[in-house]
C-alpha cells in the first residue's frame, strides 16, 4: 500500500488523518465510489468531529509533523518550503493527493458474490506489486474524465505528467525515504475547491490561449486561519495545441523554476469540456508589470536586484529549456518586490535544436524577437509617422500571408534561448524607463518607442543594446548577462535626466490611453496601412501578420 512509499511522518498523517477524514465524506474529495487500497480496522473506526478538530489533534502529534525548520521541509521544492504548523497541514494533503499516489484509490464495488470479491482483491494485489504503472491510475482517471468531461488532449496531458512525475520520483524515492532528498508533489484538486473566480485579461481565450483566473482555494480541510499562500491562488490555463512537442518537461525542473501548488480543471461552457489549469500561488507583491507601473526608483538598487533575480531564473532555466514567453506579466513577485519568479509554461520547450518548433510566432509583442519574421535577414524599412519623425518596422519577404505560413513564404526562425535574451533586453529597458505596453490599446510605435534613455548608466545601456541585437548569435547568453549585472555598482542614484524621462514618458502614455482605449468588442489588432499592423500587447498562440508589426526599438545600435 501507499504507506511503504511515504516517509514516516507522512505515513502517520495518512493513517491517522487522511483516510478517516476522506472516508467520512469521500464526495467532498471527488472520491465517492472509491476506497483506499488497504485499510486497517483502526483507520475505518477513527472519527473526528470536523476538520478543525482533526487539525487540533495534528498540532499535538509530532510524529505526523515535519521538523519545524524550512531546511527540512519534506516533499517540497526549493521555493515551496514548509514554514509553520498550519502550512504543514496543507502540505500533508498535497502529498496524499499527488497524482503519482492516486493509484492508491480503487473503485468500491458492491459484490454480488464471493467470487467477485476475490477478483477485486486479486486486482488490488496486482496494483500493489506494480503500483506506479500507467494502468494503475486509469480507474481514477476514468472517474474524473467522465465526471468533468475532460478534453481528450488534456486527459492525455495528465497521463503524460503522471508518467514523468513517477519517473523522477521513483528515482529519488530511496533517498527521500531516508530524509536525504526531496520529492516533488503535484496534487490534483477537484474543481469545486475553487470559488470566487475572477477572469484575468491580457489576451486569454480570445487570442487562442487558455483562460486564467484568480480564485479562492476552499478545500474540505481549509482552516479558519488560512496560511496566506493557500488562500487566494492564480489558476493559469494550459494551452494544448501539439501534444507531440508541448510539455515534454520533467516536473522536477520546472518546479524549481515556477512555484506550482498543483493541478485542477476549469469547465468551459462554450465547448462543454473541462481543461487542465495550473494552480499557482497568487504573488503578494503582484507582477513585475504592476511594479513597473506603480513604483518610481530613485537609484539603481531595486532595478538591479530585480534584473539579477529575473536573469538568474532565465539562466537556470536555460540549462535545459527555453521559456519562449518572457515578459513582465509572467514575472511574479512572491517573496519581495525585488525577487521575480517566472510563470507560464505554454511555450516552454527543450533547449536542443531537434526539439525546437520550426516556426515560432507566438508570445506577447513587443517581446517577440525579430528573427521570427524571416529565416534570412530583416530588412528595416523606414516609414514616416504623422509627426514627420522616422521609425522602423520589420519587413519580411514572402507572400505576405498573415497566417504566418503557406507556400512561398519564408518561415520564422526556431525558438532558441536567444529569444528569451531579446525579451530580457526589453525588460532591462523597462526597469529604468518604467514604460509598460497596454493590452487595451493599439500601440502607437511613436508613443511606445523603445529608445536610449538620456542619463542612463553606460553599463546598463550597453547591456540593453547587446540583448536587443537583431542577430540572435550576437546576443549574450543569460550567464554573461548575469555576470555583467553583478559588476554594476550598488547605491548609485539615477541621473536627474532619467527621473525626468520617466515622468515625461508616463505622462505621454497616460494622455494616449485616455483617447485610445479599446472596448471589449474591438479587435486587439488592426491594419493601419497596406503594410503595417498595429496591435495591443497581448499574448497570442499565433501572431498573425507578425511581419507587419512595427518595431518599437529605435536608435539603438542593434545591427
Amino acid at each position: 500500500m501507499l504507506l511503504q512509499y511515504l516517509i514516516l511522518s507522512d505515513a502517520k498523517f495518512y493513517t491517522e488523518y487522511a483516510v478517516p477524514l476522506i472516508s467520512s465524506s469521500p464526495e467532498r474529495f471527488d472520491l465517492d465510489g472509491f476506497r483506499p487500497m488497504s485499510t486497517t480496522k483502526e483507520m475505518r473506526e477513527k472519527r473526528y468531529d470536523g476538520f478543525e478538530i482533526a487539525f487540533q489533534h495534528f498540532q499535538q502529534d509530532t510524529d505526523a509533523q515535519y521538523e519545524m525548520h524550512p531546511r527540512f521541509g519534506r516533499y517540497a521544492s526549493k521555493m515551496d518550503l514548509v514554514w509553520d504548523i498550519a502550512d504543514q497541514w496543507y502540505q500533508k494533503w498535497t502529498v496524499i493527493f499527488s497524482i503519482d499516489h492516486l493509484w492508491n484509490w480503487v473503485p468500491l464495488h458492491q459484490h454480488e458474490n464471493e467470487e467477485q470479491q476475490q477478483q477485486q482483491q486479486q486486482q488490488s494485489q496486482q496494483v500493489l506489486q506494480r503500483p506506479f504503472q500507467p494502468a494503475t491510475i486509469e480507474p481514477w482517471l476514468n472517474h474524473i474524465s467522465q465526471r468533468h468531461n475532460i478534453h481528450p488532449n488534456h486527459r492525455k496531458l495528465l497521463e503524460r505528467i503522471y508518467g514523468q512525475l513517477v519517473k523522477i520520483n521513483q528515482t529519488n524515492r530511496p533517498l527521500a525515504l531516508t530524509g536525504a532528498s526531496v520529492l516533488n508533489t503535484l496534487p490534483f484538486f477537484p474543481p469545486s475547491w475553487f470559488i470566487e473566480k475572477e477572469p484575468q485579461g491580457h489576451g486569454g481565450a480570445s487570442e487562442g490561449l487558455a483562460a486564467s483566473f484568480v480564485a479562492r482555494f476552499v478545500p474540505p480541510y481549509r482552516l479558519t486561519h488560512v496560511p496566506e499562500r493557500w488562500d487566494r491562488v492564480f489558476l493559469k490555463g494550459l494551452t494544448v495545441m501539439d501534444l507531440t512537442r508541448q510539455f515534454m518537461l520533467e516536473p522536477n525542473y520546472f518546479f524549481s523554476t515556477i512555484p506550482i501548488h498543483g493541478l485542477t480543471i476549469h469547465f468551459d461552457p462554450k465547448t462543454d469540456y473541462s481543461y487542465l489549469v495550473l494552480v499557482l500561488k497568487k504573488a503578494p507583491y503582484g507582477s513585475l508589470e504592476e511594479n513597473l507601473e506603480r513604483y518610481t526608483p530613485t537609484n539603481y538598487d531595486k532595478p538591479r536586484a530585480l534584473a539579477l533575480s529575473v536573469t538568474k531564473r532565465i539562466k537556470d532555466l536555460h540549462w535545459e529549456f527555453v521559456h519562449g514567453n518572457v515578459h513582465p506579466r509572467n514575472i511574479l513577485l512572491h517573496f519581495a518586490d525585488t525577487i521575480g519568479d517566472l510563470a507560464d509554461i505554454t511555450f516552454m520547450q527543450r533547449n536542443s535544436q531537434s526539439e525546437h518548433y520550426c516556426c515560432h510566432r507566438g508570445g506577447r509583442w513587443p517581446y517577440i524577437a525579430p528573427e521570427f519574421c524571416t529565416t534570412n535577414h530583416i530588412q528595416q524599412a523606414q516609414y514616416q509617422d504623422e509627426k514627420g519623425e522616422g521609425g522602423e518596422h520589420y519587413h519580411c519577404g514572402g507572400s505576405g500571408d498573415n497566417n504566418g505560413g503557406g507556400e512561398g513564404q519564408q518561415q520564422g526562425a526556431p525558438l532558441t534561448s536567444a529569444a528569451d535574451i531579446y525579451a530580457l533586453g526589453i525588460i532591462l529597458w523597462q526597469l529604468v524607463s518604467r514604460i509598460t505596453f497596454p493590452d487595451n490599446a493599439l500601440i502607437d510605435p511613436l508613443v511606445y518607442r523603445i529608445e536610449p534613455i538620456p542619463g542612463i548608466m553606460k553599463e546598463w545601456e550597453d547591456l540593453i543594446t547587446d540583448c536587443l541585437k537583431t542577430d540572435p548569435g550576437k546576443r549574450p547568453n543569460a550567464y554573461t548577462v548575469y555576470r555583467r549585472l553583478e559588476k554594476i555598482p550598488e547605491r548609485v542614484d539615477l541621473d536627474p535626466r532619467v527621473i525626468d524621462y520617466i515622468h515625461r514618458r508616463r505622462q505621454e502614455t497616460k494622455f494616449f490611453l485616455q483617447d485610445h482605449q479599446l472596448s471589449e468588442s474591438q479587435p486587439t489588432f488592426a491594419e493601419v496601412d497596406k503594410d503595417q499592423i498595429w496591435t495591443a500587447s497581448v499574448t497570442r498562440w499565433v501572431n498573425h501578420g507578425l511581419d507587419e508589426y512595427p518595431n518599437l526599438v529605435q536608435h539603438f545600435n542593434v545591427l
